[in-house]
């Protein structure tokens, strides 16, 4: 069973870190291992994607969210369970359904 989940705020951190510039090597490499370890536990990346996933989020952390849901999809789909593959197709609907339009630009 998956049992690590980390906080929010410190995944939230860790993106930003990742991405920003001005992060020392140090930093922004310990921002990285901390994806990596998001990213290696499927359990974890479901859970986190999907509370990172939302407007309130700057882009770069829902970006992180969409790349985690893409990993789980494209490289992790044979070893999800039914009912875990089941709940991706949920909230990938669900995503989509929610996509802001183009029209209203």
């Amino acid at each position: 069973m998956d049992h690590f989940v980390p906080a929010i705020s410190d995944v939230v951190q860790a993106v930003q870190v990742q991405n920003e510039p001005t992060a020392d090597k140090a930093a922004r490499q310990a921002a990285h291992a901390m994806c990596e370890q998001v990213k290696a536990h499927d359990g974890a990346a479901f859970e986190v994607a999907g509370q990172l996933f939302n407007q309130t989020m700057p882009a770069t952390v829902r970006h992180f969210a969409l790349g985690l849901y893409e990993h789980l999809i494209t490289k992790r789909w044979t070893f999800l369970g039914a009912e875990s593959k089941a709940h991706m197709k949920q909230v990938s609907l669900q995503l989509i359904s929610q996509w802001p339009s183009d029209e209203a630009a």
